[in-house]
């Protein structure tokens, strides 16, 4: 289904992040989301050095109570 493939992107993404941090020592960040635009926001949001899950659900909770100029 839609959502376990978001929750095997989720893990995929969190090694991802770790196994660069490891190697390099370089802090990253990003979100990850149903869409490009809410994933650059997310990923805005994560840092420095974070990351953020936005569900598909939790789309309008997560951008509600952001400023237009976030969005």
């Amino acid at each position: 289904t839609g959502m376990d493939r978001f929750f095997g992107l989720q893990k995929w993404t969190h090694e991802l992040r770790e196994s660069i941090i490891k190697n390099t020592g370089l802090p990253i960040s990003y979100g990850l989301s149903v869409n490009k635009t809410v994933s650059k926001i997310a990923t805005g949001e994560a840092k420095p050095n974070g990351e953020l899950y936005i569900d598909p659900t939790g789309v309008q909770p997560f951008l509600a109570p952001l400023s237009i100029r976030k969005i």
